[in-house]
């Protein structure tokens, strides 16, 4: 399905937001592309009003933290708690927002404007 390449002068339908979609599930992605998509996707199945909202604080703070790149191990120290609780945390993140990838949550976090203190 070739996309228009002109812009479209009334906002796009949520059928024409679903095709587009579509069209980059097939392409190969890099993975900010595929982070973006995901976003997309996610927006599309009416989790777009506050997807981080859904986040418990302490949920808030380990995204925080996985949008800056901060390992588990990293995010145990920052937090005062063991690795393994670390990865719990962003296990139970990445669930929670409907994502699988750091990359993804960091593309949520960035939109949202989350504050990165600790």
């Amino acid at each position: 399905m070739p996309m228009n390449p002109t812009p479209p002068e009334t906002a796009a339908s949520h059928a024409e937001l679903a095709d587009a979609v579509a069209v980059l599930e097939a392409e190969v992605l890099s993975v900010p592309g595929r982070a973006a998509l995901a976003v997309l996707r996610h927006a599309l199945l009416g989790g777009s009003a506050a997807p981080l909202a859904r986040l418990t604080a302490r949920q808030r703070q380990v995204a925080g933290l996985l949008a800056q790149g901060v390992s588990n191990r990293g995010i145990a120290v920052v937090l005062g708690i063991r690795e393994g609780t670390a990865k719990l945390h962003v296990a139970a993140v990445l669930n929670r927002l409907g994502v699988s990838s750091r990359e993804q949550v960091a593309v949520l976090v960035g939109g949202a404007g989350i504050d990165n203190a600790h």
